[in-house]
C-alpha cells in the first residue's frame, strides 16, 4: 500500500501551503493523484514521477473538504494504492 505523509489525516492546510507527499514505492514508474471534494467528485487528477506534488496554482480549490488518493503504476504492469486521506482547505 502507499503512504500518504502529507496532508496528514483530518489536517486543516492553508491553499497555498497545501502539497502532497508520500513513500515512494520501489518498483513505480509513475504516481497518480487524485483529489475528491466531500461529495466524491473529482476535482484534481495528476501524474508525478517523484513521490511530491502540488497543484496547479491556477486550480480555484475551494475552503471545504477533501480526499487524496495516490495510486503507484509499477514497472510490471501492477498498481498500487494508498487509502483515501481526508484533508481540509482553511477557510
Amino acid at each position: 500500500m502507499v503512504e500518504v505523509l502529507e496532508p496528514q489525516p483530518e489536517s486543516v492546510v492553508l491553499r497555498y501551503r497545501l502539497r502532497f507527499r508520500w513513500k515512494p514505492v520501489g518498483d513505480a514508474a509513475y504516481y497518480e493523484l487524485r483529489v475528491a471534494n466531500s461529495e466524491g467528485d473529482l476535482t484534481w487528477q495528476g501524474q508525478a514521477s517523484s513521490p511530491t506534488a502540488q497543484l496547479p496554482p491556477e486550480l480555484p480549490l475551494q475552503p471545504g473538504n477533501y480526499f487524496v488518493w495516490v495510486r503507484a503504476y509499477l514497472h510490471d504492469g501492477r498498481t498500487i494504492k494508498s487509502e483515501p486521506v481526508p484533508f481540509t482547505i482553511a477557510r
